[in-house]
């Protein structure tokens, strides 16, 4: 009895080690590139669960390395604005925040814009609507793709949160917010 419970405690702390981002087979073995990049991401993305969940789904998405979805950061990181000096800690640490968030979204939603462009109107109408309880009925679509295709399509990228049995769909606050900023600087929402 004592070593089974002894392998269970070791089993558990040895999953609780696993690095984030560890979608390879336990058999393979990532090399020290790709887990120096995986670090040097979470960096970047501040360690904040909803942009690491974008970056993972993008990363996985496009079957891309870590290395190639870093490269993407930095040219959207070009695009946008940086911090005022003036700012306070606090308010630089929660720009830092709504930046990394911002940076995903973007990045993700240039990819959902080309594989799908009915999917980026569904976003940008919920842009104008309450980011909570939009209903799937009211959700734009078109004959070629079926609303689930869409609603399918934003899950995967992690922008979109549908609920189990909800005829609903709800975006997080921060996505919202991006991708409203996003359209008023195409000068598309005022």
């Amino acid at each position: 009895m004592p070593n089974s419970r002894r392998e269970n405690k070791d089993a558990r702390q040895t999953s609780a080690r696993r690095e984030p981002f560890d979608v390879t087979p336990a058999a393979h073995s990532v090399d020290a590139e790709e887990e120096s990049s995986r670090k040097l991401l979470l960096k970047e993305l501040s360690c904040l669960p909803l942009a690491i969940t974008q970056a993972a789904a993008y990363i996985n998405n496009n079957e891309i390395s870590t290395r190639s979805y870093l490269d993407l950061l930095s040219k959207q990181k070009g695009k946008t604005t940086n911090p005022s000096d003036r700012r306070s800690e606090q308010q630089l640490q929660r720009h830092a925040a709504n930046r990394a968030v911002a940076i995903t979204t973007l990045i993700s939603l240039q990819d959902v814009s080309r594989q799908d462009p009915m999917a980026a109107n569904c976003l940008f109408f919920m842009a104008y609507v309450d980011r909570k309880d939009i209903l799937l009925d009211l959700l734009p679509t078109s004959p070629s793709t079926p609303t689930e295709e869409t609603v399918k399509l934003l899950s995967i990228y992690a922008i979109l949160i549908q609920r189990p049995a909800s005829s609903a769909v709800e975006l997080h606050q921060l996505v919202h917010l991006t991708i409203r900023n996003y359209l008023q600087e195409q000068g598309l929402l005022y």
